[in-house]
């Protein structure tokens, strides 16, 4: 799968993880920048989003900072149509990683200016072109519903809001009354996912009905 990686490319990806896993500050946020600035080599790409998956998962906060921040950066790259690079076509749903990313974005005690900017780059898409507005809201839908544990459930929903908030007030797409109008679309989508909602046993009927 990575028969075309010099060793220059392995030293290099092994110099990021090196630095990935410093507490110091700052250095997740440079490592994110790189990766993001090494994404479109696509001989390397692959090697990259396996290096996140990782991180993502991995139990070590720096490795999760790092890769939150890459995340960020490539969730604000957009390709030549100004469709964002990681949904990979219309309608179509986005990668598991990808939710994974903002999942652990959502997470966070609070949203960071990153995170505002690249929520503003998908709502905006989502607004504005129809094809984007289902496999965006499925997105952001499934990283705050789409997992095993439900501690935080709560609080990825709260930053969800946060962000949609944020994209009402500072987006220049539509006018405030149609950002508004979105922002409601989401939230509620959002709610009506959650699996304990009060009353959604009422609402689907009873099992076997």
């Amino acid at each position: 799968m990575f028969k075309t990686l010099t060793p220059a490319h392995l030293q290099m990806l092994g110099r990021l993880g090196d630095l990935a896993r410093s507490t110091k500050e700052g250095v997740a946020d440079a490592v994110g920048e790189a990766i993001n600035d090494l994404w479109s080599n696509v001989d390397i790409r692959d090697r990259l989003r396996g290096t996140l998956i990782v991180w993502f998962g991995s139990d070590q906060e720096p490795l999760q900072r790092a890769a939150v921040s890459a995340f960020l950066y490539l969730a604000l790259q957009q390709d030549g149509n100004g469709q964002p690079i990681l949904l990979s076509e219309p309608e179509a749903s986005a990668p598991e990683w990808v939710i994974r990313g903002w999942r652990t974005v959502l997470e966070a005690d609070e949203p960071t200016l990153l995170a505002r900017q690249a929520f503003m780059t998908w709502l905006d898409t989502a607004a504005t072109r129809e094809n984007w507005t289902e496999p965006v809201t499925a997105a952001l839908v499934s990283a705050v519903h789409d997992t095993p544990t439900d501690h935080l459930r709560g609080q990825r929903f709260l930053n969800l809001v946060r962000l949609a908030e944020c994209w009402t007030i500072q987006s220049d797409v539509l006018d405030d009354q149609e950002r508004k109008k979105c922002r409601r679309e989401l939230e509620h989508r959002t709610q009506k996912a959650d699996p304990h909602r009060p009353g959604m046993q009422q609402e689907d009927g009873p099992a076997g009905a």
